[in-house]
């Protein structure tokens, strides 16, 4: 099967970078290491890494099982939120 290409709309790539921006600030308020991080969350530390930049191509269950691994699971009411804002903006768009 071909690897299928897509393009994101940049305000969707500001979310993500936002997104791993907030979850490395708040690995650090908490004194949790990348290595912690990946163990917890059942990745490798260069995915947390990816995570933490916001990475596109990094799956929304990894990203869910960072915000775990982190205690930040109620945050993830905030990403469904700018989602369901995204998609309705995607489809106004079409």
């Amino acid at each position: 099967m071909a690897k299928r290409i897509f393009s994101l709309l940049p305000a969707t790539l500001d979310i993500l970078s936002e997104m791993g921006e907030q979850m490395k600030q708040a690995r650090l308020r908490r004194n949790i290491s990348v290595e912690l991080l990946a163990e917890r969350a059942f990745v490798s530390t260069s995915t947390v890494y990816k995570v933490e930049k916001g990475d596109p191509n990094t799956t929304i269950g990894v990203y869910a099982a960072v915000l775990h691994g982190i205690q930040g699971m109620d945050k993830i009411c905030c990403l469904l939120h700018r989602m369901r804002y995204l998609k309705e903006l995607m489809n106004s768009l079409i």
